[in-house]
């Protein structure tokens, strides 16, 4: 789960080798305004596939500096779709899924959400 990201939900700052496959499949990318998948294509080998967009803010996303239609004719996401993911209640952290989520039909799989993210302090003090 990629989520409430500020510049783009997915981001890849490419390695000046041609060699390098990426592989983005199976995921869930929640914007508010941001930019769903930048700095891919540029250089590498790119697979995306199953993922599930969704942006908050009711603005069209955007998939490399165009439009998921353009992405889609580079060969990305052809399986993927655009969809309110059905989060519980993301503004306060909460990315458990409803029983109805389309998440869950694209095979993405939930787990224990306790486990990750931010739990507390980070420092010398914790």
């Amino acid at each position: 789960i990629f989520a409430m990201a500020g510049e783009a939900g997915v981001i890849y700052y490419p390695y000046q080798h041609e060699d390098v496959i990426t592989t983005v499949e199976g995921n869930l990318v929640y914007c508010q305004g941001a930019t769903a998948v930048e700095g891919f294509g540029e250089v590498g080998e790119f697979h995306f596939g199953r993922n599930l967009y969704w942006d908050a803010s009711g603005r069209p996303l955007r998939f490399g500096g165009c439009s998921l239609e353009k992405w889609r004719a580079r060969g990305y996401d052809v399986d993927s779709v655009v969809a309110d993911p059905g989060f519980t209640n993301p503004e306060a952290g909460d990315f458990t899924l409803s029983p109805d989520s389309p998440a869950l039909a694209l095979g993405f799989k939930p787990f224990d959400l306790s486990t990750v993210g931010p739990r507390g302090k980070v420092g010398a003090d914790s």
